[in-house]
């Protein structure tokens, strides 16, 4: 018995001594070269288990190196992260750093144990109604260290979430009508829309997150690019559409919406 209490004992004192006595039971740096101590122990970037030496449990949900500088603001794969996130428009429908849309997931709030292979096949094989971006491995490497970041250092919320509502009643609507077979879209009334890939996907299409070539895009610019798209890029594929006022209206709405 008194020796199940001294063990007690001892174990209270590593957790009091905290950094200056778990620094000594810091096995990974037992295989792996030591590099940016100052920040803290290697779990504040790569998670995993220092404490142990037995590799499969040390390497528990690892944060590989390459995705685990989102803690380094300051480094090549956090600030490209973040020119592509802005470039792909991923905010037009996700909640990225504090910024963004609620269409889709918000990226900020996944569990904090969520796996590096987990975010790869999503981006590589893209969930339905999600673009398909044709991104390098570098690439993703970048954009899952954006989104490490949030996960780890926005502040988690329940609140400021939308509820997408599917209005069964709207499935073929002027949108899936005119646009559909070209394009996909989310919108907050009627949930995903379209089937074709052929176009851009346009969710989030007014909202400033959204990446254009040709711009910004608002109500009026619409109107004239659906009813003659080559009078704003006359390199455009997408043919003029006969289509009446009442359904470039209804177009907007869902759109809007």
């Amino acid at each position: 018995m008194a020796i199940k209490i001294l063990v007690l004992i001892v174990l209270d004192i590593i957790l009091i001594l905290g950094n200056s006595f778990g620094e000594r039971l810091n096995y990974c740096i037992s295989c792996h070269r030591a590099h940016y101590l100052s920040y803290s122990r290697c779990e504040f970037c790569h998670r995993g288990i220092s404490k142990t030496k037995r590799k499969q449990i040390a390497h528990y949900r690892l944060i590989p190196g390459d995705y685990a500088y989102f803690r380094l603001k300051e480094s090549d794969f956090f600030k490209k992260g973040c020119m592509l996130v802005s470039k792909l428009g991923c905010r037009r429908c996700h909640m990225i750093l504090a910024k963004g849309n609620n269409l889709a997931t918000s990226l900020d709030q996944l569990p904090k144990n969520i796996e590096v292979k987990e975010l790869t096949k999503n981006l590589t094989s893209p969930p339905e109604f999600m673009p398909y971006f044709s991104l390098t491995n570098y690439q993703i490497k970048c954009i899952i260290n954006v989104i490490f970041n949030g996960i780890f250092e926005c502040n988690r919320s329940d609140e400021n979430f939308w509820v997408i509502h599917f209005d069964s009643s709207s499935n073929v609507n002027e949108f899936v009508k005119y646009c559909g077979s070209c394009h996909k879209v989310i919108s907050k009334r009627y949930g995903p829309l379209g089937k074709g890939c052929v176009g851009p996907n346009l969710s989030g299409l007014f909202l400033n997150f959204f990446y254009s070539e040709r711009g910004g895009w608002n109500q009026d610019k619409l109107i004239q690019w659906i009813k003659n798209p080559k009078t704003i890029d006359k390199s455009s594929l997408m043919p003029p559409i006969s289509i009446s006022d009442n359904s470039v209206s209804d177009i907007i709405k869902i759109l809007s919406n």
